[in-house]
């Protein structure tokens, strides 16, 4: 999400990013929600739970990298996963591992993986932030 300074061939989140889906033959514009210093983020995104293990039964993970594309190709560019989604960051890895391969990384830089962590409940009371 942060243009990565004295590189040639990066994009900027803003400009390059935002034309990102009208480059693509079936995609559709996902609109964003402007954040602090100068951040966005899409309305729409995927989540990631159903990938992780004990979601699903076993599938190939060509099958999946290969749903993951499709899902960019309509327009979805962020994938959402946390901590307990066991498995599914390594999955959107290898997809966006691929995906750099295939379109090469200027472009792979407009998919965007969020995270999050959920702590334990036990640990709630002792967190002052």
């Amino acid at each position: 999400m942060v243009v990565r300074s004295g590189t040639t061939g990066t994009v900027t989140r803003e400009s390059e990013c935002r034309e990102f889906p009208r480059r693509l033959a079936y995609s559709v514009r996902v609109e964003t929600a402007q954040l602090t210093y100068g951040r966005s983020v899409p309305w729409i995104l995927t989540g990631a739970w159903q990938l992780s293990t004990g979601h699903q039964e076993p599938r190939a993970r060509a099958d999946i990298c290969q749903a993951l594309f499709k899902a960019v190709e309509a327009g979805i560019t962020a994938f959402d996963c946390g901590d307990i989604y066991t498995g599914a960051e390594e999955l959107l890895g290898d997809f966006l591992r691929e995906y750099r391969t295939r379109e090469g990384s200027t472009v792979a830089q407009c998919i965007r993986i969020h995270t999050k962590l959920v702590p334990d409940r036990d640990d709630l009371a002792t967190l002052d932030k």
